[in-house]
Formats: structure tokens, sequence, C-alpha cells
């Protein structure tokens, strides 16, 4: 999956798949994945979940607002641009917020894809390193579904069909709502999720020909951004735009140990809830390994709480800096 993710990366520039329907069809596989963690979880640990995501987002939004200070002191970036290119809401979410507050809107994609990859890549390590190598059981039934039959990779028509009917909600979603957060991730996860709580023998089984092209494709838009020119330009600001990931990642991690020591997740569960951002490659390794439905819930309210604040930040920004 990260391989995938940086493979895809490296060819962004010369491939078309950067374009907007390749990363729609990718967001809505990867949701579709994490309908089955959701819909194996009992609804009042999800529902329990709910205060503790909003305080950890709340948590990882003021950290953001200290490295985009940072950002801003340092390396001579505006206001608007540090705080746009530092907060944890989705780099499309950004680029839109971006262009609403007047912001340097190559580098707050620089800046959100460039957190988007070192957050990917820690993901296997972490994994590795609190939860060992996965089990014989787990080995044997990935292997199973990797290397299986043409079926395990064509997929059946009824899979197929949940992904078009998924991007046709998505597409709805966003022609209605405009200001919607991630419309090709979130309703599919919450129409899935409804779905398979109702008819639990709807939880869709997504073809590995579709899981694999969804991560090529979103590796590319998250590639699209590293290339040597934009490294070159803002060679200035990196060290202080890594420092600030730092600082999210910390502080993060810091919020994952105490979910962990408390008894609410296992430590695996943990990280990938406080992940920021990442959502994709983080419902893709829940999916693979058998997470929580919490890790999905937690990025759900995290990508809606920004987005629902995201709209005062250029109102903000004007009165301090009026």
């Amino acid at each position: 999956m990260v391989l995938s993710l940086v493979a895809g990366g490296r060819a962004a520039p010369d491939v078309g798949w950067t374009r907007p329907w390749p990363n729609r069809f990718g967001q809505t596989v990867i949701a579709l994945l994490a309908v089955g963690p959701v819909a194996q979880s009992q609804a009042g640990e999800l529902l329990a979940g709910l205060p503790l995501a909003l305080l950890i987002t709340v948590a990882s939004m003021l950290v953001a607002f200290g490295a985009s200070t940072l950002l801003h002191r340092r390396a001579g970036v505006d206001r608007a641009t540090s705080v746009v290119a530092t907060l944890p809401g989705g780099a499309s979410l950004m680029l839109a917020l971006a262009r609403e507050a007047g912001a340097d809107e190559k580098f707050v994609v620089f800046a959100q894809y460039l957190r988007l990859l070192i957050v990917s890549l820690s993901l296997p390590l972490v994994v590795l390193l609190l939860d060992g190598p996965a089990s014989e059981e787990t080995t044997a039934a990935s292997g199973a579904a990797h290397t299986g039959t043409w079926e395990h990779w064509a997929g059946g028509w009824s899979s197929w069909a949940m992904i078009l009917a998924a991007m046709g909600l998505g597409a709805v979603v966003a022609k209605l709502i405009p200001r919607f957060p991630a419309p090709f991730l979130i309703p599919a996860i919450l129409a899935g999720a409804a779905a398979a709580l109702i008819w639990p023998d709807v939880v869709p089984d997504m073809p590995q020909a579709a899981i694999a092209a969804a991560f090529i494709v979103l590796g590319t838009a998250a590639g699209s951004g590293m290339n040597g020119e934009n490294i070159a330009e803002f060679r200035r600001s990196l060290p202080y735009i890594l420092v600030g990931v730092g600082m999210l990642m910390a502080a993060m991690a810091a919020c994952a140990w105490a979910m962990w020591g408390l008894g609410i997740a296992g430590g695996v569960d943990a990280y990938l809830a406080t992940a920021p951002g990442a959502s994709e490659p983080v419902f893709g390794f829940v999916a693979e390994r058998g997470g929580a439905g919490l890790v999905v819930v937690m990025h759900v309210v995290r990508i809606i709480t920004v987005a629902v604040a995201a709209p005062s930040v250029p109102r903000i920004l004007r009165r301090f800096t009026a």
C-alpha cells in the first residue's frame, strides 16, 4: 500500500491520474473498505468515542496553530498560508480554504501532501513495532485475498455496482452541498455502515483490482506536489514544515499513548485513530488488519469538525492581520 503511494507519487508529473474522477474513485473504494470495521463494531462503542474524537481533533488544531506560528515567524510565510498549510483537515478541503483565504495554494498543497506522505510512511513502521508481524491466520487470509483466483481480483458485479452507487452518491452530495467535506469519502462510509447495520450481508467485498487502483491513483495525487521544482522553491520553509509535522505527530502520539494506557483502544488502533491526516491509508490498514471501527469514526469526526471550523479561519485571520 505504501509502496504504491511512493511509486505513484514519483510518476505523478507524467500521468493524468491526478484528475478529479480517478481520485474520486479511489476515495470511494477506500471508504467502502472502511465500512466493514464500522459495521462490525457495537453502536454504543462508536457513540462513546464521539466526545473523545472531538477532544483530540481540537487538540490537533491547537497544535497546528502553534506550528503555523513557527512557520510564519521563522520562515516568513504569510499568516493565512501558514495556518491553512498546517491544519489537519484533508488536502482537498484545505485547497478550497486556501482560495477563500487568499493563501498561496501551491505552498498549501506542498505542505499538506508532505505531511500525508510522512504520516503514511510511519503507519507500517508503527504497526510492526506495536503489533508485530501479522499472525499466520491473518497472513494466510491476506495472501489468499491478494494472490487468489481471478474472482478475487475482478470481483462480482455487485461490488462494482456498490462502487458506482457510492460514487453517484458522492457526486450528488458534492452538487447539492458544495461545502460538504470529502463528499466521495464520508457519505459512502455513512451510507454503507447504515446499510450494513440493517442488512449485514451488504458489507462490500472490494475487488483487489479496485483496491490496487485506488491506492495507485491516490498515491499519484499525494505525490503530485513533491517534485524537485517545488522542493527547491520552498527549501527555506522546508525545515519548519518538517518541524510542524513532527509537532503534530508527537502530540497525536501522546494522545494515542493515553488512549492505550487508559484501555480505550489497543496500541495500533490508538495510533491509527489519532494519525493527523492520511485517512485513506489508515482506512486501508484498518481493513487489512481487522482494526476497530472507532478508528474510522475518529477520522470522520476530525474531517467534519475541521470542515465546520474552516470557514471561520479567513475571518479570524483578517481580524488578527488587520
